[in-house]
């Protein structure tokens, strides 16, 4: 039910193993993962270069040689040439001006994806492998020299990992991370109905207090309902396998994976689960993530069956040159994994994570990065107080350093950003839209962050200079609907009210507005039952309304409604009307003049015409309004479009519809004639909306 493709569903489909794949031959035909790439022969070329004197030079930067492109290498023959193919991936060995080669000092490298980490070390030359194209930004591939005495980057196998520098990892975290990575002095609350996997046993067990380990994955397609069951499947996929070894390989015993631990029969027991995947995932000791391959057949990367790709290196006379993989979280962030909803939220929710790709191992938690093939001190890299490596390390320039953002965001506004980076994850079922992020809607509860339908409502929400007593209670709410769509409509979501981002089946957007929101609207909200809150009771009666269940689809807000004027279609520079996303309408204002004003719609044109009412949702100042476009239901009206007015794209016309003065200037024209609340001034009626 949470983690993947099919998760919210109800089938398990045990898949037979598939037959072993090798990874790595190209097009051109060479096999670019061979890893026995140690003491072989050197082309002409690369056996008159002097390694050794370019490496111990005191010059910061020398040019070795110009490579050319790569099907001028001498590949098939020659060990330096092979390894170097390795490094460049296939869609970039066909630059036109080729590639050069040049030493230069870790301190100097660009620090992109995880090279940064090379600055814990003292000053060492490296290997840079780069191109410079005036249509490309340059692309550089650093490796290290490694001699006895002096191996930074470790050589990894391709079918075993060394589970005791995994350990390391998580016991420094539990050590140090008193504060930002583990709940100390706090007893972590209990899950109601909680099973788990006793990995020795093969049973399905009730436990409370002990440690377990959780597992994120992408189920892939099922077919076939699994049947609740207390003793596992004598087959499972090797996915699920590898998990349970890597739990037992870590000292653990016990680990959590929904598909197993949760009885989809008994639809409360899952409902209550699926509300609690904040618990779930920040009670477990750590998170493995099965970034590699698109479903749970493929397994988890040098634990049993599935080889990783070979880590190329060369030895060259008495130097080793190894690669340090940098591009590991490119792998994560690029997976199926990741594209997932479900993946989603289990990522955010965890204290700690283990990530197995096709290169390597990396773990990652609130205060520490750390890559399979780094042999550094990372208790070093930490500040003086313990909690986190010094930020040049712990924010990976260029990689995705960012990729499990550190926990679920500490700002009020870190909700928004949440929900514009999950909207634009995928999820088999869209019927799951909310279910699949109410676990990080728990948290932001717990820090004050209510939400209506996934609608967040923040907590203190009024102007600057208001007294708390003349606060807008409902500000914070109407913030929360001030969400704009991306990309193009592909459905309406039935499930969910038409107000709330859930609503629509693509990407979403937020502006963030610390301070300087305003809104003159009130609104209110109805159950079930017919019966109607005003603001102050809902809030007073939430966890009451909430847990019951018992909101319906519909908020009423009392709003001052105006239509528009002359709708169509914009030109935008190369693109005709037919194909340009810009629209323009026009507003009466009170005194008889007009706004137009210009605004992007990707959407389906035929969706305007549906168009009823509008009304302005929330202010920014002078410089921007959040207008709502409403549709008419029955006995009910529907959000058709919401977004933010810029100042700038609004042009004031006379009565005559000829423009004004100094259209040059229109945001000050139109401030100068009706105020910074110019809003206030359009011809508008006040009314009672009731949308669904």
């Amino acid at each position: 039910m949470m983690g993947d493709e099919t998760k919210g569903s109800s089938s398990l489909c045990i898949e037979p193993e598939p037959p072993q794949t090798r990874l790595g031959t190209d097009s051109k035909g060479f096999d670019i993962n061979d890893s026995d790439l140690t003491d072989g022969p050197l082309c002409a070329r690369c056996a008159s270069i002097d390694f050794e004197a370019a490496l111990s030079s005191e010059q910061d930067v020398i040019l070795i040689e110009s490579l050319g492109l790569p099907s001028d290498w001498s590949i098939s023959s020659c060990t330096f040439c092979k390894f170097l193919a390795c490094l460049v991936p296939e869609y970039m060995r066909e630059y036109l001006d080729g590639y050069l080669l040049r030493t230069i000092s870790s301190h100097s490298a660009r620090v992109i994806n995880n090279m940064i980490l090379l600055q814990a070390l003292p000053p060492t030359k490296l290997l840079e492998l780069y191109h410079k194209h005036h249509n490309y930004y340059r692309q550089s591939f650093y490796f290290v020299p490694q001699n006895e005495g002096f191996e930074p980057i470790r050589s990894l196998k391709t079918s075993s990992i060394n589970f005791s520098v995994l350990k390391d990892w998580l016991d420094l975290c539990r050590t140090m991370h008193t504060r930002v990575c583990n709940a100390q002095g706090r007893e972590p609350k209990t899950v109601e109905h909680f099973r788990l996997i006793d990995c020795h046993t093969r049973q399905i067990v009730t436990a409370q207090n002990v440690d377990y380990v959780t597992l994120s994955y992408v189920w892939g397609p099922t077919e076939e309902c699994h049947e609740f069951s207390e003793q596992l499947p004598t087959t499972l996929p090797r996915t699920i396998e590898d998990a349970m070894a890597v739990t037992q390989k870590l000292g653990l015993r016990y680990i959590w994976i929904d598909r197993y631990c949760i009885n989809q029969k008994q639809k409360g027991h899952a409902y209550l689960q699926m509300s609690q995947m904040d618990l779930i995932y920040q009670n477990s000791v750590v998170t493995i993530v099965a970034a590699a391959g698109e479903d749970p057949s493929y397994g988890l990367p040098g634990v049993s069956r599935r080889e990783r790709r070979p880590q190329p290196r060369a030895r060259i006379r008495s130097t080793v040159f190894i690669d340090s993989l940098p591009k590991t979280n490119s792998l994560i962030s690029n997976s199926h994994w990741a594209s997932r909803g479900w993946t989603y939220q289990e990522a955010i929710l965890s204290r700690r994570r283990l990530a197995f790709t096709d290169d390597q191992v990396s773990f990652q938690c609130t205060g520490m990065h750390c890559y399979e093939a780094f042999q550094i001190p990372w208790e070093s890299l930490h500040t003086s107080d313990r909690q986190s490596m010094e930020d040049k390390y712990l924010y990976l320039s260029g990689s995705g350093g960012e990729l499990f953002p550190f926990g679920v965001g500490t700002t009020r506004n870190a909700i928004f950003n949440r929900i514009s980076e999950y909207s634009r994850k995928s999820l088999t079922y869209q019927s799951d839209r909310l279910n699949a992020f109410l676990g990080i809607l728990r948290v932001f509860e717990t820090r004050g962050t209510y939400h209506c339908w996934g609608t967040p409502i923040l907590p203190d929400s009024f102007a600057p200079g208001l007294e708390p007593s003349k606060q807008d209670l409902n500000l914070g709410f109407l913030q929360g609907l001030c969400w704009e769509p991306l990309g193009n409509f592909k459905a309406r979501l039935q499930h969910f009210p038409s107000w709330s981002w859930t609503s629509w089946s693509d990407a979403v957007s937020y502006d963030e507005f610390p301070v300087g929101l305003t809104s003159v609207l009130k609104v209110s909200i109805e159950l079930r039952d017919g019966s109607v809150l005003d603001w102050i009771e809902f809030q007073r009666r939430y966890a009451e309304i909430t847990d019951a269940m018992q909101l319906s689809h519909f908020i009423h807000v009392w709003a001052p409604t105006f239509e528009i004027h002359n709708l169509s279609k914009e030109n935008s520079h190369n693109l005709s009307k037919e194909t340009s996303p810009w629209y323009s309408c026009e507003i009466k204002m009170n005194d008889g003049w007009f706004l137009r004003w210009k605004f992007l719609f990707y959407h389906d044109e035929s969706m305007l015409s549906q168009y009823q009412k509008s009304f302005v949702m929330a202010s920014y100042r002078e410089s921007r309004k959040f207008i709502v476009f409403l549709k008419h239901c029955e006995d009910n009206f529907e959000r058709l479009w919401g977004g933010w007015i810029h100042c700038e794209n609004v042009s004031l016309l006379r009565p005559d519809r000829k423009e004004a003065d100094g259209v040059n200037l229109v945001g000050s024209n139109i401030i100068e004639r009706y105020g910074r609340d110019w809003e206030r001034s359009i011809a508008s009626t006040w009314e009672t909306l009731r949308i669904g």
